[in-house]
């Protein structure tokens, strides 16, 4: 279907700031409807709500008071995620989403958009107008999935307003879903009780370089309930998120959005199916209810961080083993990397988790992310990706299919995930998913030639490695697969070279001694020379470390001499196979 180009701005052309006609208007209920007879036992509810809140957010000041060091490091930097209710905006918040009655698109965006103004408005950003372009505009991608010109298929439309009643349902009881009363009240069973935030008393750490947490000091992952991830986007959809890496209020943080305005204004139709499937997934939650959702088990997220002077170690040693030393490899023309089963499957990465999932990036990895839209709650928490890191996610359920790719992306429908153990009776599932986050070094065509050189080489063999190599079953009580199911990572709008990355891919996976699948979706062509190496390196017997030489002096002897000569590009299998074929003499 063809797509405008623009959104008309609408209301939204000024970021209003807190205490203007704007807020007023909404509440007095211009344009917002605010409900009205409701039951005393709903009251009640809200102001034991209300109660709670306060109590979390001042008790949580006081801790932070009382206790810095547990939540701001030495060097002023956060441990913790500051979650919505421990706010001190949570409480004007609660009461706009409790009192207002969201039954149209247009009451739905003013909502969203008082919203904004109320979280934006509380930082110094905020308040000086530096969140203009995230303001909801009058025309969205909201309102295109529920007007008359959308022509993708959605077999939700009809009940869309019953599924944001349980989207703010859940934003309502964050202070219970996230705050240390969650073990008591939502949790029947004890198998469901052990979250990385029950276990902190309702704190949330955050995955960074700082991670030098009071709490778990051998530990760089995040376990979180499903039920707690649904809160966490609930919010997200409601915006309720101070945009911390948007401002740098106070202590630096590298920290992706998780707040959905980013994706409800982008003008385009990929990010319209993106929006789609996230709110398929809260349509297919709203069906499931707390209890069942509490049985849905857990997602880690796992940093995974390694030493890159044992990387060089592992490849010294492996010039002095007999024969060859490489993994397994099978490469695969045709399929998917999610064909692979029981396999760690690759997502080929933004430095910050999930690129441009919430904007307009519609790739491998932000498709991957809204057809399992609880990896988007990794955003909240880790920070962007160091070179000798990668982000590990267990236990996601997949929720939606796709049709097409980039600008072509839309929703193909529900999914219904099998990939599950029942354990404890039933009372818990465990999803088996899993997914390696690693991002590539990115290129232009005016440095295309630089990702030869050595340090960009053992950059890129050590992001892999961090990716590919073991983790250990006590410390996260995991079953973490063998198994590396990969393909062209970083060889599309990242202009990597593929014949490279292969050769660094191969490299990473020998040394960690994992098993590779290699998909090349489709290209007969570069699948058949990439098995001619592997058979290559292996007729001829050669080792891990053999190529790593080659590969260490490429740049100097053959690209860079070359670099001038028009139309140039490097033939990396050709140079490769060469070059070990005389030093072998």
């Amino acid at each position: 279907m063809p797509r405008r180009n623009n959104f008309d701005n609408g209301g939204g052309d000024a970021f209003y700031s807190k205490g203007s006609n704007y807020s007023e208007n909404a509440h007095s209920g211009k344009h917002v409807t605010r409900s009205s007879g409701r039951k005393k036992k709903d009251e009640t509810y809200y102001q034991q709500q209300q109660q709670q809140s306060s109590h979390q957010s001042s008790s949580s000041q006081s801790h932070r008071r009382g206790n810095q060091r547990e939540f701001v490091s030495d060097n002023r930097r956060i441990n913790f995620v500051n979650l919505p209710h421990m706010n001190a905006y949570w409480n004007e918040v609660s009461e706009l989403l409790y009192g207002t009655d969201i039954n149209d698109e247009g009451i739905l965006c003013e909502t969203l958009r008082t919203v904004q103004n109320i979280v934006y408005g509380s930082t110094e950003k905020g308040s000086k107008s530096g969140f203009n372009e995230f303001v909801i505009s009058a025309e969205n991608n909201l309102t295109y999935l529920l007007g008359s010109s959308c022509g993708q298929v959605w077999e939700g439309r009809s009940k869309f307003f019953e599924t944001v009643e349980f989207i703010k349902k859940l934003v309502l009881d964050t202070p219970i879903i996230l705050g240390p009363r969650a073990k008591t009240e939502l949790y029947n069973h004890s198998s469901q009780k052990h979250s990385t935030i029950q276990e902190n008393g309702g704190m949330l750490p955050i995955l960074g370089d700082l991670n030098q947490l009071p709490f778990q000091l051998d530990s760089k992952c995040v376990k979180l309930s499903k039920l707690e991830c649904a809160c966490i986007l609930a919010n997200s959809f409601f915006c309720t998120f101070p945009r911390i890496g948007d401002t740098r209020d106070g202590p630096h943080l590298f920290m992706p959005s998780i707040n959905l305005d980013s994706l409800i204004n982008n003008p385009h139709e990929a990010s319209a199916s993106k929006l789609l499937m996230i709110i398929h997934y809260f349509e297919r939650l709203s069906e499931r209810g707390y209890e069942e959702i509490a049985r849905m088990g857990y997602v880690h997220f796992i940093r995974k961080i390694v030493d890159p002077t044992h990387i060089e170690s592992l490849l010294l040693a492996s010039a002095d083993e007999e024969g060859s030393t490489f993994s397994e490899m099978q490469i695969h023309p045709e399929g998917s990397i999610e064909d692979c089963p029981q396999a760690l499957h690759a997502d080929f990465a933004n430095m910050y988790i999930g690129g441009g999932v919430l904007r307009a990036g519609a790739v491998q990895e932000e498709i991957r992310f809204v057809l399992s839209p609880e990896t988007i709650v990794s955003r909240l928490f880790i920070e962007r990706m160091a070179d000798n890191e990668s982000i590990l996610i267990v236990g996601s359920e997949q929720f939606s299919t796709h049709k097409g790719y980039a600008k072509s992306l839309l929703y193909g429908g529900d999914y219904q995930d099998k990939d599950y153990e029942q354990l404890y009776d039933g009372n818990l599932l465990s999803f088996n998913s899993q997914i390696v986050a690693f991002d590539s070094k990115y290129y232009t065509r005016y440095n295309l030639l630089e990702q030869w050189q050595v340090e960009h080489i053992d950059r890129e063999i050590t992001k892999a490695y961090s990716a590919f190599c073991h983790v250990d079953k006590e410390l996260y009580d995991l079953e973490i697969y063998e198994k590396i199911s990969t393909g062209h990572w970083g060889c599309g709008a990242f202009l990597c070279d593929k014949e490279l990355k292969f050769i660094i891919q191969f490299i990473s996976a020998s040394i960690a001694m994992k098993p590779l699948h290699y998909y090349t979706f489709g290209e007969k062509e570069i699948s058949e020379k990439m098995q001619d190496f592997v058979d290559f390196v292996r007729d001829y017997n050669f080792t891990v470390a053999d190529i790593y030489e080659v590969l260490h002096g490429i740049y100097d002897a053959y690209v860079k001499p070359n670099s001038e000569e028009q139309g140039f590009f490097p033939k990396t299998f050709d140079y490769v196979k060469g070059k070990l074929m005389k030093n072998q003499q």
